[in-house]
C-alpha cells in the first residue's frame, strides 16, 4: 500500500516475467516464481522497451518476450501504468559497492580557513 498525495491509499504491484498473452486491452503475465497476473492496458498505460526508452504498442510486444510491469490493483483488477519490454536480463545501472569516491560534489577538502579552537 502507498499513500497519495490525497491521503488514501493504492496498492501497487511491480512483477518481472514473461509475457504469456497480450491484446490491445490486456497483458498476462508470468514470473520464474509460477506467478501470474493479468494486467489491463488503458490509454494511461505506458509501454516501452529497453534499454533506451522507445515508445512501443501492445502490439510489439508478443507471446515469450521478458517484460516488467508496474500497475495498480483495484478490487480484484490490476492496471498496468508502465511496461517495458527487454527490462528483466541486461546491465543495470544499480548502486554498486564501488571503492573509490564517486562522481559529484562533496568529495573533495574545501577552500575556506576553518577557526580552530584551541586552549591558552
Amino acid at each position: 500500500m502507498v499513500k497519495k498525495a490525497d491521503g488514501s491509499f493504492e496498492k501497487r504491484l511491480t512483477q518481472t516475467g514473461t509475457v504469456e498473452s497480450v491484446s490491445d486491452k490486456a497483458i498476462t503475465v508470468k514470473s520464474e516464481d509460477g506467478f501470474s497476473q493479468e494486467y489491463v492496458i488503458n490509454a494511461g498505460t505506458r509501454i516501452g522497451k529497453a534499454p533506451k526508452p522507445a515508445a512501443a504498442a501492445p502490439a510489439d510486444l508478443k507471446q515469450g518476450d521478458t517484460v516488467r510491469v508496474r500497475g495498480i490493483r483495484d478490487g480484484s483488477s490490476v492496471t498496468a501504468t508502465v511496461i517495458v519490454e527487454g527490462a528483466a536480463n541486461g546491465k543495470g545501472l544499480g548502486q554498486g559497492l564501488g571503492k573509490k569516491p564517486g562522481h559529484g560534489l562533496g568529495r573533495s577538502n574545501g577552500q575556506g580557513k576553518g577557526l580552530g579552537q584551541g586552549q591558552g
